[in-house]
């Protein structure tokens, strides 16, 4: 028996997640398994579980063909006069004639400013009125300005995601339109509430966003795999049947809305073909899928989806029916990067698929290191750049043609050009001082060289420790640990490396760090040292380092984390002045790595470490600030540090 099962969960996942776990299994048995992206936005890796398993189909979120871009259009004061991005509520009423009125933040007199609590009736008659995201419902906040007479609701977000559709949360039917303007738009008014903002909202002034994405709609590649991820897209705001009403309706959307119309393409396609395995059934709705779909012709006007937003393309499950012989045609997304002459694809002119049978083809993807873009990804401050993602990645169609119609392929990858520094010998001081080789040779940028003294080592955790698919829990398994003094914005500064066995999608999850420090080296910790998601879980992607006191009970973010996307290293910076030190202060710390995504538990430690910053036992010098040059060598030079100690004295 083969039936479909649809799914959403949190927007991060990994491949020992349970639920990606149990979407593997049914898939293996004959089950086509439909699961939704998560409504993560634009940002790397942020894709749901259990979507990310490979045999599921993983569902991304496009624009019913009614959706159209709004704009609050500023008329008053001239300083901040345009139009702005209004996402219109759907659950609220519809905006058939044009509003001008004076704009209100909340009850105007600095209060309700959520709108959660009633409005005084008639007291915001002839407003439009702004109020902030949080506490209640988006539904709620607009009817309570209706009640009070108000003639437009606008909920302003509090935190920099782009606006939305959001949920209704039931309750009598909204009596006036409803909008969401992002955080920025909502703070360009606030700056002007002083001298009178005056706005309009015209029903004519919009922009038909039919085939292209919903900015909420989450991003790939797969966390675990780093595979294509999402599969394919489908409309997703619509009506869903509200439980317990009997005949009432409800507005449903979000990737968890797209996700029954994938359902429900795969189940016509199963009745039509119904010995088609459930691998076959998701090749042909992403084969046959529409590729023209942009990010959003309001902001991008031209611009296509990559393929880690939309997959194969929007579904068109009308075209994935029938078998054919097709001519093999492989193309890039965007003309730019088929210029660059960075990837080259090879792939047969054509294939042959007999009736009733199959056939396969090989296809050759190679990478010029030489000619990629420079990296401009990291998982600090850029941890939550979508677009710096487009930017290196290199993504495409292969298609399959015949005569009566055609087949797409979607492929995407995501090259990293790099440094290969490698080290020629062991050094060996003579008189205090030796030198290292480190040679670049086979790089394709120049290889950046930090220098820490190594404090401490962890073996490899065995195997048999580590989880398996769908076991629900990670390990981060430590390497070793060192330090090194820097100088910071913030003054003198104590820099943590950590390295692990095996490497990390993104440093957000599942791995945190916590470096107890002992400042006073009386055996009990005064500081951690940690890192952490800036904003929250899934918040902005951004990776922070913040100190905690652990007297005051207070916890200060200082600077982003230093790390990479699929890395194993990261560095921890604090400053010296945020624990109680000097550069000439000997203290004592531990380390412990934490699973910080499914359990909070320690998963391994690396203890009773001892440092001085200013009188390390070594120092090094000599590479380049520029880092050791492509094709190149550079010598490091090892000098003994006059009273510098062992880190174990």
């Amino acid at each position: 028996m083969q039936s479909r099962f649809a799914a959403q969960s949190r927007p991060v996942a990994a491949d020992w997640h349970d639920l990606a776990e149990a979407s593997s299994i049914p898939s293996q048995l004959g089950v086509v398994v439909v699961a939704a992206a998560g409504n993560g936005a634009d940002r790397p890796y942020i894709v749901a579980s259990p979507s990310i398993a490979p045999e599921a189909i993983c569902v991304a979120q496009t624009q019913v063909p009614s959706a159209v871009q709004n704009f609050m259009t500023v008329v008053s004061p001239a300083s901040i006069a345009r139009d702005y991005i209004a996402v219109f509520q759907p659950w609220s009423a519809p905006l058939t004639a044009v509003i001008q009125a004076p704009l209100q933040y909340g009850n105007g007199a600095g209060g309700n400013l959520n709108g959660c609590a009633a409005f005084a009736a008639g007291s915001l008659t002839g407003k439009i009125v702004l109020v902030d995201r949080g506490v209640c419902a988006f539904s709620a906040k607009i009817r309570n300005i209706g009640d009070g007479g108000g003639l437009v609701g606008v909920i302003g977000l509090v935190t920099p995601v782009d606006p939305f559709e959001g949920a209704f949360g039931g309750g009598p039917p909204i009596t006036i339109p409803g909008l969401m303007i992002s955080q920025a738009t909502a703070n360009t008014i606030k700056g002007q509430l002083a001298v009178g903002v005056v706005a309009r909202f015209d029903p004519n002034n919009k922009v038909p966003l039919v085939m292209s994405m919903v900015s909420r709609s989450a991003r790939g590649p797969s966390y675990s795999f780093n595979s294509i991820k999402p599969d394919i897209a489908a409309p997703g705001a619509s009506v869903s049947a509200e439980a317990g009403t009997g005949t009432g309706q409800v507005a449903f959307g979000g990737t968890s809305g797209a996700t029954p119309m994938i359902a429900g393409s795969a189940a016509l396609l199963i009745q039509a073909h119904p010995g088609v395995a459930p691998l076959e059934i998701k090749a042909l709705l992403m084969n046959t899928a529409e590729t023209n779909i942009k990010i959003n012709p309001a902001t991008q006007p031209g611009v296509v989806a990559p393929i880690t937003r939309i997959g194969g393309g929007e579904v068109r499950v009308n075209r994935a029916f029938g078998r054919r012989t097709y001519s093999i045609t492989p193309s890039f997304r965007y003309a730019s990067d088929s210029a660059s002459g960075a990837v080259n694809m090879i792939a047969p002119s054509s294939i042959s698929v007999p009736a009733h049978g199959s056939a396969s083809f090989r296809v050759r993807l190679s990478t010029n290191a030489t000619k990629l873009p420079i990296w401009t990804l990291n998982g600090g401050s850029r941890g939550g750049d979508g677009f710096r993602l487009q930017d290196v990645e290199f993504d495409g169609y292969i298609t399959l043609t015949d005569n009566t119609d055609s087949l797409r392929l979607p492929w995407q990858l995501l090259p990293h050009r790099a440094a290969d520094v490698t080290v020629s010998k062991k050094v060996h001081l003579k008189k205090g001082t030796g030198n290292l080789v480190l040679s670049n040779e086979d790089g394709a940028v120049n290889g950046r060289v930090d220098v820490f003294s190594l404090l401490g080592t962890s073996r490899e955790i065995p195997p048999r420790l580590l989880p398996g698919p769908g076991d629900n829990f990670a390990v981060i398994d430590m390497k070793s640990v060192g330090a090194r003094l820097v100088n910071s914005g913030l003054g003198p500064a104590i820099q943590f490396a950590i390295n692990t066995f095996g490497v990390r999608a993104h440093p957000n999850y599942p791995a945190e760090f916590d470096i107890y420090v002992d400042a006073n080296r009386d055996g009990v910790p005064d500081y951690v040292v940690f890192n952490l998601e800036n904003g929250g879980f899934a918040a902005t992607g951004q990776n922070v380092v913040a100190v905690f006191n652990v007297a005051t009970n207070a916890a200060t973010i200082f600077f982003f984390t230093d790390a990479d996307l699929n890395s194993a290293n990261a560095i921890l910076t604090a400053p010296l002045s945020a624990l109680g030190l000097n550069a000439s202060s000997r203290f004592d710390f531990s380390v412990f790595a934490f699973d910080n995504y499914f359990t909070g538990n320690p998963t391994d430690t690396i203890v009773n470490l001892t440092y001085t910053p200013s009188t390390p036992r070594f120092v090094a010098s000599g590479v380049p600030a520029t880092g050791v040059p492509v094709g190149g060598s550079s010598t490091l030079t090892i000098q003994a540090v006059p009273g510098g100690v062992a880190p174990d004295t």
